[in-house]
């Protein structure tokens, strides 16, 4: 018969399984044979994701990330108990920042799950691999995990590819629909099995369009009876949350932050309190004379600090700390005081959360302006003395700051929420972790990504409140009714804070330059400030201009203060036009003044003291600022308050000389009341060093109660010109010799 040849192919064979092919017994000569389907579809499946390395258990990915056994107890805990659960909410998204400890979570969740044979699949998403950095592979990988632990879903999911072998080809869609729905709805709900599957690292993978349409595939098992709960941890990226943010999720979904909730702060310094002691009685250490305690006390809590709440951070410590090659005593000195240089040999202690940050920023494609809100941020988060210059840093103010338009500061950190708390247009912008300052702010560190020291980022604000002032002075033409709220807040900000940030600056061409443009004759802040001078005179209610007027000789104070530190021909035209603008301006009336002129400026300065006005006003206009003609030098002209302008071709122009007001009435002050001396502290920022004010100085020393009030007066007296240098050197050694009770 035909087929009593056929056993003696197959002689004591055993487990023989043939799908498909033909098949030619031969005996003497060989016969051509053809095998079409030689392997098995399951075979086939993993020929194509053999070398992705997505698993938890890849050698991809060794070492992998993991939860140390004392720390993340009430998050693991969690999560567990909603994989064994009956919740309705068969999809979790676990979401946290940049380096919070997600993929160590997600890692020891899946390890879990596998001991307790409860996980049904994983795949660990990552930027650097182009295998793991797209979907192309995703559903591929997770349907042959699948098949190995669901013995029941692995004939259904052979079958899927026999019958369509091009399904290893096909859509994202397609692939999920015969390859992991369909198998599942094969299942008989005895035989249903419960467990989860693990996706990590949703963030790295491709665009955003790219990972909502992962999800959007997942959602589709969301109506279906599936054998599997699905954990997604990512970062809190915009796609990612808007595409969670649907209807399609809303009644399924699960949602926890990796926030304080869980006490990271805790489990970091058991971390580190662990991974220390490890080191300390490490074999690869029995040389190194520790010293006892070691940590020192207060280390761990410092680290901790800095951390916040980071575990990447307290990772990368100890990665650095735990070098076989190095001292760890050494090597967590550099880690405590990194101004130490670092061994040549050595890496950057930070050299993984480097990565992770450069990363994040390289990724952004408005780079440059992604650094400058940076610097905004960072800038506006500076330590000082003076309440006035803190800023809200939200995204409508930093635009005015920057003169971006609205709704760019939003678009341009839009891939920056791991290492941002962003909120609306209106919400301030926060830097979630400490490490991510420090990185930015160390140039060998963050490359191009640098924003400065804290002379850099002063120096940056200087430069940008000059231009805020310039330009928004040129749009409003003085009425700041026309503003934004926006640019409201930000122009009052740099009206109030220009000279603290020059002064506090390392005086850059970029704030020279800006300073030179904006305190030349007819500039649009020279405007401004004219249009200020000239409602105080003209204007019966003018104490809002009074402010603004006592603002302005502050700032440029201060700013003449830093000039005169490191004296530089660079800054001799700069000094000097300042010293002109607070000396008085030009102020040409409506018709001849006399007295009445007198009473007006005793008023100025009257109210820049005491706090009270003057009821005196005039009808005319202020025409430009700063005394620096020929007649305000004369000899007669140092003790006039004001004096008509000889040079000027128009008529009834008159120079006020407000800086002599303002020592004039420093003097009535002093010798009316000493009662009345706290005013006279603050004064002393609006006017330079004269030899009339220096002679009622020893007065006002010797009532000074305070350090605050001490200190003013020393640097008062420290910045002044050197030929009064015989005068101020007495006065600053009795400054010195004040009782040291305060």
């Amino acid at each position: 018969m035909p087929g009593d040849n056929i056993p003696s192919m197959f002689t004591n064979a055993r487990g023989v399984n043939i799908n498909g092919g033909q098949f030619n017994n031969v005996g003497r000569d060989q016969i051509n044979s053809t095998n079409y389907y030689s392997t098995e579809p399951l075979e086939r499946l993993w020929q194509l994701i053999h070398d992705v390395g997505a698993g938890y258990n890849s050698e991809t990915r060794y070492p992998p990330p993991q939860c140390h056994p004392e720390t993340r107890r009430d998050v693991l805990k969690l999560l567990l108990d909603w994989i064994h659960s009956d919740s309705p909410h068969s999809i979790m998204w676990l979401y946290g920042p940049a380096g919070a400890g997600k993929s160590a979570i997600a890692q020891t969740i899946a390890e879990t799950a596998h001991d307790q044979n409860m996980l049904a699949a994983s795949f660990f998403f990552w930027r650097g691999d182009p295998k793991r950095n797209n979907p192309r592979y995703t559903f591929l990988s997770l349907a042959h995990d699948l098949a190995l632990s669901i013995p029941e879903l692995r004939e259904y999911i052979e079958q899927a590819i026999r019958a369509n072998p091009r399904i290893l080809q096909a859509s994202l869609e397609d692939q999920f629909e015969k390859l992991i729905l369909e198998p599942c709805r094969s299942l008989s709900r005895e035989r249903r099995y419960r467990g989860v599957l693990v996706i990590d690292g949703l963030d790295e993978c491709d665009k955003g369009q790219t990972q909502q349409r992962v999800l959007y595939i997942f959602a589709k098992a969301l109506l279906e009876v599936i054998p599997f709960r699905i954990l997604i941890c990512s970062r809190p990226e915009p796609a990612i949350r808007d595409a969670f943010n649907t209807d399609r999720f809303r009644a399924y979904l699960c949602r926890v932050a990796l926030d304080a909730t869980f006490r990271p702060t805790r489990d970091i310094e058991i971390f580190l309190s662990s991974e220390f002691e490890r080191i300390r009685t490490s074999p690869n250490y029995l040389h190194i004379p520790f010293p006892f305690p070691w940590p020192a006390p207060g280390v761990i809590y410092e680290l901790t600090d800095k951390a916040s709440g980071q575990f990447i951070y307290a990772k990368t410590v100890v990665k650095f700390v735990d070098d076989e090659y190095f001292n760890p005593c050494e090597q967590l000195e550099h880690i405590l005081h990194p101004e130490i240089d670092l061994d040549p040999e050595s890496n950057s202690p930070f050299h993984d959360l480097d990565m992770l940050y450069h990363q994040i920023l390289s990724s952004n494609p408005r780079r440059s302006k992604a650094r400058d809100v940076m610097r905004a941020l960072l800038s506006g988060a500076l330590p000082n003395s003076n309440m006035s210059t803190s800023f809200e840093r939200t995204p409508r103010t930093i635009e005015c700051l920057l003169f971006l338009r609205e709704g760019d500061v939003l678009s341009i950190l839009c891939g920056m929420h791991s290492v941002l708390e962003i909120g609306s247009p209106n919400d301030e912008i926060h830097i979630l972790h400490a490490s991510f300052s420090d990185f930015l702010r160390n140039s060998s560190r963050s490359g191009y990504f640098f924003v400065g020291d804290d002379e850099d980022l002063h120096g940056f604000l200087a430069y940008r409140c000059l231009r805020v002032i310039d330009h928004e002075s040129q749009v409003s033409g003085g009425n700041r009714e026309v503003f934004t709220w926006g640019q409201f807040d930000m122009f009052d900000h740099a009206w109030m804070n220009w000279g603290y940030y020059c002064s506090r600056s390392n005086l850059n061409d970029d704030v020279l330059d800006a300073l030179r443009a904006v305190i030349r004759q007819n500039s649009n802040f020279m405007k401004l400030l004219g249009s200020y001078l000239t409602e105080f005179f003209c204007d019966e209610d003018p104490y809002r201009m009074v402010d603004m007027t006592e603002i302005f000789l502050r700032q440029a104070g201060v700013t003449l203060q830093r000039l005169r530190v490191n004296p530089s021909n660079q800054y001799a035209n700069i000094t000097q036009r300042l010293l002109d603008c607070r000396k008085g301006f030009l102020f040409q009336a409506d018709q001849p003044i006399s007295e009445s002129l007198n009473d007006r400026i005793d008023g100025l300065s009257h109210c820049l003291i005491s706090g009270r006005m003057m009821s005196a006003f005039l009808s005319g206009k202020v025409v430009s600022i700063g005394n620096d003609c020929s007649c305000t030098r004369a000899e007669e002209a140092t003790s006039l308050l004001f004096l008509p302008c000889s040079e000027s071709t128009f008529r009834n122009v008159y120079h006020i000389q407000f800086s002599v007001a303002i020592v004039k009435q420093v003097g009535v002050e002093v010798r009316k009341a000493k009662r009345r001396l706290s005013n006279l502290y603050r004064v002393l920022a609006l006017c330079d060093p004269c030899p009339e004010l220096l002679n009622l100085l020893p007065v006002v020393i010797a009532e000074t109660k305070s350090r605050s009030h001490r200190d003013e007066v020393l640097k008062w007296l420290e910045s002044s010109p050197p030929e009064y240098k015989s005068q101020t050197l007495p006065l600053i050694e009795q400054l010195h010799q004040l009782p040291k009770m305060f």
